[in-house]
């Protein structure tokens, strides 16, 4: 096994993360999560990090799962 970070969306293809976020929350969606990095809604002026961790069998395979994680850096 293989865990990777991330610390933007855009860095995992599109595919693989929508393949694991299946249909039923649009909130987990690739489109979302990366509209949210886009508009600076998530970063350091938001005091919200960005971090997804993915998990593949090995270098170069698909994703076999991932979580979003954001590192709160403010108390708002």
């Amino acid at each position: 096994m293989q865990v990777q970070f991330f610390s933007r969306i855009s860095e995992i293809p599109v595919g693989e993360w929508n393949a694991l976020a299946g249909d039923d929350n649009p909130f987990l969606e690739h489109a979302f999560l990366s509209a949210l990095e886009e508009s600076e809604s998530v970063g350091a002026d938001a005091g919200c990090l960005p971090m997804f961790v993915g998990v593949r069998a090995a270098p170069g395979t698909p994703l076999l799962g991932a979580i979003p994680l954001y590192l709160k850096t403010n108390s708002y």
